[in-house]
């Protein structure tokens, strides 16, 4: 398989390190002896292996908050902007703005804000996008269901900029890059404590272990006046509830030689285009979403072609794809971790044409893919 031997070359990887990867990509809290089991190899040989895999960006640990299991409001933001490193600056400090992408096209910006409610956010776009000179074709979306489970860092600082007036009063924050001196002050009424059964110090123990995912139990209580054991205990239930998750995956912002693509869908058939997207191991994030598009994903790949492949022959043939618009990421303002199924690579041999969702697609995939050894009679 000469494509499977490329994306090895091309990560100084092999195939136990694939399958270590996709391990702890479903679970993060497995041991070295525990995976060790599962792959053939020695404990120790296995903590060499992730140190190498860390060291080049492919595994790289975050918590967060999982938007699949708690719905916060969630805006997907699109547009043209004439000048893009001016927007970026003015907006990056903005505590709402989960990340910034510039991308390929006309609509050269896109930005992903959390808040926690629709009403603040759109004042926000409002004032930051729809009424700035140099800044066009203004496209808003919001999340209506996350598809796959995406974790994403949130500065729940957001809370103290509800009541300010965006710009005139609000001071830019360094989303989760906190120093020692700072106190997380929370507003005494909270829709996100109500809305999520937590308190102000659940928030400050989530948003440091954001900032330092190795911050110890310790270190956290002494920045908030709480015993060791009694943070332990916080993380536990957080943890238990789904609230707040510990996640392992590619760090996007700074991996070499990997694509990513936004694909905006309009559909006539969300039910159906949203469960196969559910199930495709190269789609690393897709949301329902309201608007004129009904489905926003993201695919990846080590090859733009494997992507472009994909798109064509998955998405573009599907009768009930009405309108499609790609544009690759050019640059991302922030980490973006999430897992990528190294393991799929082999999928470009014998996983799309043995897909239930594309089984229909085994002869055009057959003809886009030299060397296709597999279909779904066979497999």
């Amino acid at each position: 398989m000469e494509e499977q031997l490329a994306i090895e070359k091309l990560f100084n990887m092999d195939s136990y390190d694939r399958k270590i990867l996709s391990l702890l990509y479903e679970d993060p809290t497995l041991s070295y002896t525990e995976i060790g089991k599962t792959v053939g190899k020695s404990g120790p040989a296995v903590g060499a292996r992730l140190l190498k895999l860390e060291r080049a960006n492919l595994i790289t640990m975050a918590y967060g908050l999982n938007v699949k299991e708690f719905q916060i409001p969630m805006a997907f933001v699109k547009m043209q902007a004439r000048e893009p490193s001016k927007l970026i600056t003015a907006i990056k400090g903005c505590p709402f703005v989960i990340n910034i992408f510039t991308t390929t096209g006309p609509d050269n910006v896109m930005v992903w804000m959390i808040g926690s409610n629709i009403t603040k956010l759109e004042e926000i776009i409002d004032t930051q996008f729809r009424s700035v000179p140099g800044i066009s074709k203004v496209q808003v979306s919001f999340s209506i269901e996350s598809l796959k489970d995406v974790v994403l860092p949130v500065d729940y600082r957001f809370e103290m900029h509800q009541e300010m007036e965006c710009r005139t009063e609000c001071k830019p924050v360094r989303n989760l890059n906190l120093n020692e001196e700072e106190k997380l002050c929370f507003p005494e009424t909270s829709d996100v404590n109500d809305h999520f059964s937590i308190d102000d110090d659940d928030k400050r123990i989530m948003m440091f272990l954001q900032a330092e995912p190795t911050m110890t139990h310790a270190e956290i209580g002494q920045r908030i006046g709480k015993s060791q054991p009694a943070v332990g205990t916080r993380i536990a239930k957080l943890r238990k509830r789904g609230l707040f998750r510990m996640w392992k995956g590619v760090n996007f912002k700074l991996l070499e030689h990997m694509h990513a693509m936004e694909v905006w869908m309009t559909t006539r058939n969300v039910s159906r285009l949203a469960e196969k997207l559910r199930h495709c191991p190269h789609a690393i994030a897709a949301f329902r979403v309201t608007g004129e598009k009904s489905i926003v994903a993201l695919f990846a790949g080590h090859s733009i072609q494997l992507l472009q492949d994909l798109i064509n022959g998955c998405l573009r043939r599907d009768e009930d794809v009405v309108c499609l618009e790609t544009n690759m990421l050019v640059t991302m303002e922030r980490d973006l971790i999430l897992p990528y199924a190294f393991e799929t690579e082999e999928y470009k041999y014998s996983g799309c044409p043995a897909c239930n969702y594309a089984a229909d697609l085994s002869p055009y995939l057959s003809e886009i893919i030299p060397g296709l050894v597999k279909t779904q009679k066979s497999s």
